[in-house]
Order: C-alpha cells, then structure tokens, then sequence
C-alpha cells in the first residue's frame, strides 16, 4: 500500500525564486520524493500513514522556509516553518514532528488541510491541500493533492 502527497510550488512575486535545497523523510520504508524537471512539482510517495516529508526552501537572498506534509491516522497533515536557523535542516527537523510536546508535533496532530504563516520578511507563505481527505485509487494506492 502506498500514499502519494503532490505538491506544486507557485511563485506569485516574479522577482523572487525559491528553490528547493533540500529533502527529507519520516520512515523511510518505500518513502521517497521525486520532482519534475522545472522543480514545481514535487510528489511524496509514503509507505503509509505515519509517515511524512519535509521540503526546505531557499532564495538568492538566503530567505528560507520549509513545508512539512504527511499523513497521521490516514489524515493528511501540513505545516510551513519560516524563517529557518542553520541548524534547523529537513533532515534535523522532520523527526521533530514525532517528539512529544514540540509546536511541531501539535501540527502533526492538528492535521490541518490549510495553513498560512508570514515570515519576518512580510511574506506570505500558504499550503493548501485541494483534496483535503486520503483519497483510495486503485487497491492498495491512495493519494491526496
């Protein structure tokens, strides 16, 4: 059984690009993302629910942020963590959504189908799942968008 999280990245502000620098995930067993080519569309493929991704993204002006997505009680889930420090990487932060008590796992939990934040920068930064619910395709694949 798999689940698959697409998500595309828009750019409204012409004059600044974000990119992806980095990507990491939560249980590992047949847990994978994969991109297109242009980098707007990038697919999170888990081996079920329980597990997660996270995307940390980065400008020409070292602006960054990172995009938590994952499935907990087959519910999908989101978070978006502006305004990273060095040490908060993918790989660092993603198991902090597991730890008990952290702001991280209480998004987790809170398995939010939206969510909004502004970095210190005025920012505005969004994730908004279009199909808010595990959706069951063929047996044993289920998907969310």
């Amino acid at each position: 059984m798999s689940i698959t999280i697409s998500l595309s990245v828009d750019h409204i502000n012409p004059d600044t690009h974000f990119r992806v620098v980095e990507q990491s995930v939560h249980h590992y067993l047949n847990t994978f993302w994969d991109s297109d080519v242009e980098g707007t569309r990038y697919t999170l493929t888990m081996g079920n629910s329980g597990f997660s991704g996270v995307l940390r993204f980065l400008n020409d002006n070292g602006e960054n942020f990172l995009v938590a997505v994952g499935v907990h009680n087959n519910k999908r889930w989101c978070d978006i963590v502006p305004d990273l420090q060095d040490d908060q990487t993918a790989t660092f932060m993603n198991p902090q959504y597991y730890v008990t008590g952290t702001p991280y796992t209480e998004k987790r939990l809170s398995q939010l189908a939206a969510y909004e934040v502004e970095s210190t920068t005025g920012r505005q930064l969004s994730i908004d799942f279009t199909q808010a619910e595990v959706m069951k395709g063929k047996p044993g694949d289920r998907f969310i968008d």
